[in-house]
């Protein structure tokens, strides 16, 4: 674990000094079984991503690419149903892998669409 653990402070400086900040936009929601109402929370989590161009090289496998489809490298989790902004620019989660090491994750790459 001591691996992993470098690892990941090597990640966050990298991306604190080459990256650009970003939040990530999460929206949880729960139900209340008596009533039926559905309660809808947005949490916002700051981060820094690095932003790449998408090319058939680095493409995520099993991945549908479109055009103006960008690759970012970021240092907190985020799922499919998050939203990245970016310099007021709201990007949509399409695809994330993890990168694993050690039995944890030392960054996500994640395929944004506008």
């Amino acid at each position: 674990m001591a691996l992993l653990g470098t690892l990941k402070s090597i990640v966050s400086g990298l991306l604190a000094t080459y990256g650009r900040p970003i939040t990530i936009v999460r929206v949880t929601s729960t139900s209340n079984p008596v009533t039926g109402v559905v309660t809808k929370v947005k949490t916002n989590v700051d981060a820094f991503a690095y932003f790449d161009q998408v090319t058939q090289y680095n493409a995520p496998a099993g991945a549908i690419v479109e055009l103006n489809d960008v690759l970012a490298y970021i240092d907190t989790e985020l799922t499919i149903r998050d939203q990245v902004t970016r310099e007021g620019v709201t990007w949509s989660v399409i695809h994330v892998d993890p990168v694993e090491l050690e039995g944890g994750v030392a960054i996500w790459v994640a395929l944004l669409r506008r």
